[in-house]
């Protein structure tokens, strides 16, 4: 039943996709122009842009802004996307937008739950960097580093390891909680999430083989943003001089303001290859949903 179910998962998503083009094609330029929206901040901020009272926290701070954006305008479309597939086979009314940002709210903090390691971790080492006395940096490196057995460069690695690690940690939290994006709000927030969970929870395996193919889905945009960014990035840092001079060049460069010509290539990627992707796999996701929800509710 697994597997069937996940076929035509995948043959009914490029179905509906076939049958609603017009709308598919709007969702996907609503997509584009609400991340343009969302993103602008941290987009100008890695431009160059300087607000003179933020100081080293410039960049930091706009994709603070760039991400309260996001949340307020391109998460709710999670919810749109369920809905744009189970208004139309399943009969659910639609819910307000204002629903949708109460779902997209209680969703972003379930996922940050997984990401409170990763957040400390990397806010911790950005501190550190940019906040204290270098000797006292170097202690706190050594102290690291004797823990197995090295020295500050040992902490280094272990310190940018469990940052690495912690990443991995949130983006898994992250893709667990994904039914909830494609729960039916018609009763409510709280009552959706409930039953997203014990889908989730029953329909495991088929989640896991539709998170597979949407990863394959996202590797094109993913591998092509990797390329460009590690020409850039590994291009100014020179390992030889050891990991802390490493380290150090890397946060240099992360500072500098990327080229324009990156950040035009990166823009691109973005909205001829990610975005219409994303929409694929947002619907692929929606027609999964509904498909579970009818079976546990025929059950």
């Amino acid at each position: 039943m697994g597997n069937r179910t996940q076929k035509n998962s995948y043959a009914s998503a490029f179905a509906f996709i076939r049958k609603h083009v017009g709308k598919v094609a709007l969702s996907a330029v609503m997509q584009v122009l609400l991340r343009v929206v969302a993103l602008a901040p941290v987009v100008c901020a890695l431009a160059g842009l300087k607000v003179p009272f933020l100081g080293a926290y410039n960049t930091a701070v706009m994709a603070a802004i760039s991400a309260v954006m996001y949340l307020f305008l391109v998460m709710p479309l999670r919810f749109k996307a369920y809905q744009m597939v189970a208004v139309e086979g399943a009969g659910y009314a639609a819910a307000s937008y204002g629903v949708c940002v109460a779902a997209a709210l209680r969703r972003v903090v379930a996922g940050l739950l997984w990401g409170l390691p990763f957040i400390a971790s990397a806010g911790l080492w950005f501190y550190a960097f940019n906040g204290m006395e270098m000797p006292d940096f170097f202690k706190i490196l050594t102290a690291l580093g004797n823990l197995v057995g090295g020295r500050f460069d040992a902490g280094i690695v272990l310190w940018v390891g469990g940052i690495l690690v912690f990443g991995l940690l949130f983006a898994y939290g992250w893709w667990y909680n994904m039914p909830k994006d494609y729960a039916p709000l018609d009763k409510g927030v709280r009552h959706a999430f409930k039953r997203a969970g014990k889908m989730r929870a029953k329909n495991g395996g088929k989640f896991v083989k539709n998170a597979l193919i949407n990863m394959l889905l996202t590797l094109p945009s993913l591998i092509l943003m990797a390329a460009k960014l590690a020409m850039h990035y590994v291009g100014s840092i020179n390992f030889s001089m050891g990991a802390m001079a490493a380290a150090q060049q890397l946060m240099n460069a992360l500072t500098d303001a990327l080229p324009k010509e990156t950040l035009v290539y990166l823009a691109v990627v973005v909205l001829l290859v990610h975005v219409p992707l994303c929409v694929i796999r947002k619907i692929r996701n929606a027609v999964l949903t509904v498909k579970c929800l009818k079976e546990s509710e025929n059950a």
